[in-house]
């Protein structure tokens, strides 16, 4: 009878693990994509309401062991010293089938311009120079194809951008392209 039971857990365990390691597997697989340069001259190219913009991301703060962190920058290649967009997002583990993308902004943005080019400028960046978008949290998962699909959960991400009060977002990742679809709402 315990022979029988010690073999259930063990089972049970054992695929624990290999879920955890599956996970840890496809979190570098999500930085790997989610790292480099990229820019929406496709979408810019077809629809006249879309301005150029190139984005930057590279990995931050390697020695941290709780994910990964990187940083974006995105700006419009005419003027890339006034970026549109700097945000540092940590991506890692929830469980054996989630990752989770969490995006934080910077109190004082205009200090960082331009530190994507070295991103070892970070290592003297203390985590209180940031400030946590509660709510805006994207949950991803791995799909058959191989890309990386999530959104966010609820009305919790605030935004009043051209009078919205609050934001969801769908992700998109894969080793070709990178989607964001933001949707403000009131």
């Amino acid at each position: 009878m315990k022979k029988g039971i010690f073999g259930i857990v063990f089972v049970l365990l054992t695929g624990v693990a290999f879920g955890q390691q599956k996970s840890a597997k496809d979190l570098g697989l999500l930085k790997q994509f989610m790292t480099g340069s990229f820019d929406n001259a496709e979408q810019a190219g077809s629809d006249s309401s879309f301005s150029l913009l190139k984005m930057q991301v590279r990995h931050v703060w390697a020695k941290r062991k709780d994910g990964y962190w990187l940083y974006a920058e995105q700006a419009n290649p005419a003027d890339l010293n006034k970026p549109v967009f700097q945000h540092m997002f940590h991506i890692y583990v929830q469980d054996d089938s989630t990752l989770i993308c969490q995006e934080f902004e910077f109190k004082e943005p205009s200090l960082y311009v331009g530190w994507w080019a070295n991103p070892n400028r970070f290592d003297s960046v203390k985590f209180s120079a940031l400030s946590n978008r509660l709510g805006c949290e994207v949950y991803l998962r791995k799909d058959p194809l191989g890309q990386f699909i999530g959104a966010t959960d609820g009305n919790e991400c605030i935004s009043t951008i051209k009078g919205a009060s609050y934001s969801t977002t769908e992700f998109l990742v894969s080793k070709t392209k990178m989607n964001f679809w933001e949707k403000g709402l009131e």
